[in-house]
């Protein structure tokens, strides 16, 4: 199923409507270009009622689509800056009210894509791992209250030993009979 409503853990969407709607109904997407720094004094809460949190910290081989639409936003938001500042006249307000819709509207459309190809990451990453596990799961019997740890203990501590041990001897042995 799809994630949460916002504010209210009962409503659950299906996948595209949770991605259209940035995470639920009432969603937010903030959208920061350069620096972006939060001062808290105090103690600090984030509550996420729904699937877990996606964070991406992207590079270009780990995420590539989202790198690339970041590349798109950047594009977008200067030609969006050039065709606003040339727009400069008092009849130009319509005209640059209309621009800024467009504007909008790419901007959605793109932070839309970058949200459902990290949804998309996010379940193939899932799934691989999910099929993966039985591959390398290990079981452990669990130890009986009669069994005795004091054999393994001395295992370990001269398997131990031995690894320390053994480069030592070895350049002594080296050094006295070279």
């Amino acid at each position: 199923m799809g994630g949460g409503g916002a504010g209210d853990p009962s409503i659950w969407l299906a996948p595209p409507q949770t991605e259209l709607n940035g995470s639920g109904p009432g969603g937010n997407m903030q959208l920061t270009f350069g620096t972006s720094a939060q001062f808290v004094l105090g103690q600090s809460f984030q509550i996420t009622l729904g699937p877990t949190p996606i964070n991406v910290t992207a590079t270009t081989n780990d995420h590539p689509t989202t790198v690339a639409c970041c590349g798109f936003l950047y594009a977008a938001v200067v030609l969006w800056g050039l065709v606003y500042g040339l727009s400069s006249g008092p009849s130009d307000d319509v005209k640059r009210a209309a621009w800024t819709c467009v504007f909008q509207g790419i901007i959605d459309i793109i932070l839309v894509a970058i949200m459902i190809s990290e949804m998309e990451l996010k379940a193939a990453d899932a799934h691989l791992e999910d099929a993966l596990k039985p591959l390398f799961r290990v079981d452990h019997p669990e130890p009986t209250a009669d069994e005795s740890n004091v054999g393994r203990f001395v295992a370990e501590n001269v398997i131990l030993l031995g690894i320390v041990a053994a480069p030592i001897i070895a350049t002594i042995a080296e050094a006295a009979g070279a």
